[in-house]
């Protein structure tokens, strides 16, 4: 069910997300720039454990004001026939830049999570955002506002609001070599000790006009996890493909 919630949102994001946009920014609407990316790793013998690592970019900047993101990003693990671990996050951001450096933003983020117990887990809400710098090659970021938060655990249903403050870089290094990096803070603001804390970091390195090699790092740090059968801190290392279209 949480899956399709999150393709209903995400469908939604996608068609109303050109209303936002001036008809004099282009002419000509671009083209999305899209990617897809995989891992997949097994062990036979003791124990007999198939992983798989999947997600998605998409993205897309209409004229020089208004720019469209959005991420997918999941995982699922199977240990002697036994499902141990299934994950699945996506997010979607519309950014709309108010001079050179300033913007504003509209975030909608989604999350299930079986490890900690989390059936979905929802996060929407405006923001603000400076770029230090903001090119093609290269461009780095900060951004901060308040969301709405729903989440679903087997303890039930909560409402509550957040404060969120993210970070974006990204570098284009040479014509086949790229580097990003995105963190994302968010503190529940009735419980200040409740908040959570993820990174990203990411290398891709090209190897013809669609395929790349990719090597992902991701650290998520929870400080009041819903289950205790968890640790605070979960750190994952992931290599693939990368294939652009």
């Amino acid at each position: 069910m949480f899956r399709v919630n999150l393709l209903y949102f995400f469908i939604i994001g996608m068609m109303i997300s050109p209303l936002f946009a001036e008809e004099e920014e282009a002419e000509t609407p671009p083209a999305w720039d899209s990617s897809l990316y995989g891992g997949f790793s097994a062990s036979r013998g003791n124990t007999d454990e198939d992983a798989y690592k999947y997600g998605g970019k998409f993205e897309k900047k209409y004229g020089n004001k208004y720019h469209y993101l959005t991420r997918i990003d999941g995982r699922y693990r199977k240990t002697n026939d036994e499902v141990t671990d299934s994950k699945l996050e996506a997010s979607a951001e519309i950014r709309r830049l108010i001079t050179e450096k300033w913007f504003s933003s509209y975030t909608l983020s989604g999350l299930h999570d079986d490890l900690r117990d989390i059936r979905y887990r929802i996060e929407t809400g405006p923001g603000i955002g400076y770029y230090f710098v903001n090119r093609e090659d290269l461009s780095a970021d900060v951004s901060t506002g308040l969301v709405y938060v729903r989440e679903r655990s087997d303890d039930g249903t909560s409402d509550t609001a957040a404060w969120r403050l993210a970070q974006e870089f990204k570098w284009q290094i040479t014509e086949t070599l790229d580097l990003w990096t995105s963190s994302e803070w968010v503190m529940e603001i009735p419980d200040p000790a409740d908040y959570t804390i993820s990174c990203k970091a990411g290398i891709n390195n090209e190897i013809n006009h669609h395929l790349s090699l990719m090597v992902m790092v991701e650290n998520k740090y929870e400080n009041q996890p819903d289950s205790d059968d968890v640790d605070k801190n979960d750190f994952e290392f992931t290599t693939g493909l990368r294939y652009t279209f």
